[in-house]
């Protein structure tokens, strides 16, 4: 059993909502005191006044080294304690009865310098603090919040491969392989793929632009240099059953659906805000780039895309702060760049997996993966295809337990400020939702 972490403040400390009885002594509970992001955390505070009021406050420094913080007050029960998975605070940063609120309710604090970025195997800390609700301090308690379970190890890459990232590798033998595949702002996601090593997987987190050595934008990305990437996973990690899994988010779910649909050796794809289209680059290309606008090639060639030679493309009415969703509607109505752009996805060898926001502001997800889920279907693809869909969550799908306040967020490449889409608790229901049915698709997808 994991340690539970708890501070004690003696009766003295009491505020006059929480009257102070000798007799008393206030505790602040959180379990488990280190764990995995996305384990469920539960916090409860004891040892108070019957039907007193108790604020709790929570604080972290996530691992872009910003500052978020969430605040509720809730009505002790008639034996003086807060269960905050039972309870729903009378007022602060969220409403109803979640375990996690706290955490996802949190608010960044964008007037506080950033704090040194900790690295993906150093926790991150939320550190709660109970109290009157006019301060006076209760009790105090942290949590670490992990997504490198202990055993899991980091393996860089060789220089002669030519790839750039890393393994995360698993404590015991793996039990498949996976590409892990980032977005649109470039780099190799090194926090997802731990998270998965712990679950098992021996995770490549694969950065395809955007550090030295490869494109500065997502422009001119071979489709073959993710091919070489999975031939280095079957011939070093070998795993069971020459398994190997891609898996992506964003731009990277339609690289997964793209990977899966031209290289035989995929077993399984993941498509996190994923597009059965093919969309176009992104950035800045390559000083006498030979094809400055093809987001991927292949044999050297431009895949098409939905934006190339398409003469209904109109990004006038479409707000970057509000929705660029209108932009994608108008190219998607000239049926000829959609037939030519759509990702042959009934080649894929395996289960499929799409996820996706119905509010997705950023750009259409949900109607874009049901292309690829609608072509499946159509070619009855033989093997598990599921389409998770969550109608309030928009272009925020992440592992659970973590803030889900943003609704807009500045692009690390174009600097624009740009609207996601969602509410703050569908984001939550989503994030907390779909991570344990991935596993499970998994698991399963292995084992057969």
């Amino acid at each position: 059993m994991l340690p539970r972490r708890t501070l004690i403040l003696g009766a003295c400390a009491a505020g006059a909502a929480v009257p102070a009885r000798a007799e008393m002594t206030r505790v602040l509970h959180v379990s488990p005191a280190s764990a995995l992001q996305d384990t469920l955390l539960a916090i409860r505070v004891s040892g108070v006044a019957p039907r007193a009021r108790v604020a709790i406050a929570g604080e972290m420094i996530a691992r872009d080294g910003s500052l978020w913080r969430s605040r509720a007050i809730f009505e002790a029960n008639a034996f003086g304690e807060v269960d905050v998975a039972k309870a729903a605070p009378v007022a602060g940063s969220y409403a109803g009865v979640s375990a996690t609120g706290l955490i996802w309710s949190m608010m960044r604090d964008d007037a506080a310098p950033p704090a040194p970025t900790p690295r993906v195997r150093d926790p991150v800390t939320i550190k709660l603090t109970a109290s009157t609700p006019e301060g006076a301090p209760i009790a105090s308690a942290s949590a670490d919040r992990l997504v490198a379970a202990p055993g899991v190890r980091f393996r860089a890459l060789e220089t002669s491969t030519g790839l750039k990232g890393g393994w995360w590798l698993p404590a015991g033998a793996p039990a498949a392989a996976m590409i892990v595949l980032g977005g649109s702002g470039g780099g190799a996601d090194h926090a997802r793929a731990a998270l998965y090593a712990s679950h098992g997987y021996a995770a490549l987190a694969l950065a395809y632009f955007g550090v030295p050595g490869l494109p500065r934008g997502l422009v001119n990305i071979p489709l073959e240099y993710v091919g070489r990437a999975i031939d280095y996973a079957l011939a070093t990690i070998r795993p069971p059953k020459d398994f190997v899994i891609v898996e992506g988010i964003s731009r990277g779910g339609e690289l997964a659906l793209l990977v899966g649909a031209t290289f035989f050796k995929v077993r399984a794809v993941v498509g996190v805000m994923a597009s059965g289209l093919v969309m176009g680059a992104f950035g800045q290309a390559e000083t006498g780039a030979a094809h400055p606008n093809a987001a991927w090639l292949l044999g050297g060639k431009p895949v098409p895309d939905l934006f190339e030679y398409n003469p209904l493309t109109d990004w006038s009415r479409a707000n970057p702060e509000a929705s660029l969703v209108p932009g994608y509607y108008a190219a998607m109505r000239h049926a000829p760049s959609v037939e030519r752009a759509t990702i042959a996805v009934e080649r894929i060898r395996g289960p499929v997996l799409l996820v996706s926001g119905k509010d997705d502001r950023l750009a259409p997800r949900f109607e874009l993966a049901e292309i690829a889920r609608r072509r499946l279907e159509q070619h009855r693809h033989r093997w598990p295809v599921q389409h998770l869909v969550y109608e309030k969550c928009g272009h925020t799908i992440a592992p659970p337990y973590v803030p889900a306040t943003a609704g807009a967020f500045v692009h690390p490449v174009s600097k624009e400020t740009l609207a996601l889409g969602g509410t703050t608790e569908g984001r939550a229901h989503a994030n907390e939702d779909w991570w344990p049915k991935a596993l499970a698709f998994l698991k399963a997808a292995v084992a057969e």
